[in-house]
């Protein structure tokens, strides 16, 4: 279940912010861009890891990581969702 919910909120977020739909048609996108981009979702491992990495610094290290967080994510939202 976990997994599944994962799927549903990769790219139905950015979505919401960057384009004009409703919530049910961001969840429908995200879990079909996740379903036939599943390796556009190793972005997951450096996002997952920098930030278990910050964390574990009292969130110190997080001033130097989040410029990585962002590219990161950027990279993996650009990977899923087609740009107009």
């Amino acid at each position: 279940m976990a997994l599944t919910s994962g799927f549903l909120f990769v790219a139905s977020v950015p979505m919401l912010l960057h384009r004009k739909v409703d919530f049910a048609t961001a969840l429908v996108a995200s879990f079909m861009a996740t379903r036939h981009n599943f390796r556009v979702l190793l972005w997951s491992v450096p996002i997952a890891g920098l930030t278990a990495v910050g964390a574990a610094t009292n969130f110190i290290a997080m001033a130097v990581i989040f410029p990585w967080l962002g590219h990161a994510s950027w990279h993996a939202c650009r990977g899923l969702i087609e740009h107009e």
